[in-house]
Formats: C-alpha cells, structure tokens, sequence
C-alpha cells in the first residue's frame, strides 16, 4: 500500500517513484543514536551518599557554644528567688541578680553553669546552678549585591 501512495506522488508531482522509503543506512545511523543516546542517559548517575546517623536530640549541650543574643534558662534548685531568664548581651554577659556580671559568651552550658556557680557560690546553701538555651540566634552576613548587606540576627 505504501509503494501504491509512492508511486502515486510520484507521478503527480514528477518525483522519482522511491524517495519515501527509508533506506537501510539511514534507519541503522537513527538506531545507533537512539541507542548511543540512551546509553549516555543511563549512565548519568547520582552517587550514593552517606548515611548519616539519626540524633538523639536537637542539639548536643556538649557542643553547643553559647554567644550574643542567646536566651538562657538559669535555675538555682537552692535559691529559686534568683531563676531567671536572661539574655546574652552584646559584651558576651548576663546580669545574675545579687551577684553581678557574668562573661558566658564562647562557653558551652554546663561551662555557663560553673562560672555562674563560681561568681554566687558563697551566697548558695545548695551549690547547684542549672542552665539551659531557651532559644538561640544564629547570625548570618548577607553580602553582594543586595538592597541591606550586613550582619543579620
């Protein structure tokens, strides 16, 4: 049937009888770079990455360093007039109430803890100071440009 059409476009247009058939050459190029082409797709691969180890907890209070800005919980089991919420502020210190400034920027909070036992220590019956992040700011510097570059809380 496809040779009668041929045959019949042929002779109405004056074109040679065979230019609609595809020759063999032609149908094995298209086939190998079908085939070339699904080969390259194939083998464009993602590699696998690692597994990483689910956590125990949000963060390690181990390796959580405390800076600027961070709010803290501060808790004295003997003395709960003194608990309080407070705020690093810009110098790296918080205020403890009856016992002054305290420098806790760079420290872990366990390491917060002993220096704020250290600096109350003789006004405590019992020598226990607990300090937890409440909330932690990271500080981020936007640079190029951009409409505010600059340091961002």
């Amino acid at each position: 049937m496809l040779h009668c059409f041929t045959a019949k476009l042929s002779s109405k247009n004056g074109l040679r009888a065979g230019f609609l058939s595809v020759r063999p050459a032609r149908l094995a190029a298209a086939a190998a770079l079908g085939l070339a082409l699904c080969l390259i797709a194939s083998g464009c691969e993602t590699a696998v990455l690692p597994q990483v180890p689910p956590s125990t907890g949000d963060t390690e209070a181990a390796t959580l360093l405390l800076h600027e800005g961070d709010v803290l919980q501060v808790k004295f089991p003997g003395a709960p007039e003194m608990d309080a919420s407070l705020t690093i502020r810009a110098d790296g210190k918080i205020t403890i109430l009856n016992a002054g400034d305290v420098q806790v920027s760079g420290l872990t909070p366990d390491g917060a803890a002993d220096a704020i036992l250290n600096k109350v220590g003789g006004q405590l019956k019992v020598k226990q100071v607990s300090v937890t992040v409440q909330s932690s700011v990271f500080i981020v510097y936007v640079t190029g440009a951009v409409l505010r570059p600059g340091k961002l809380i």
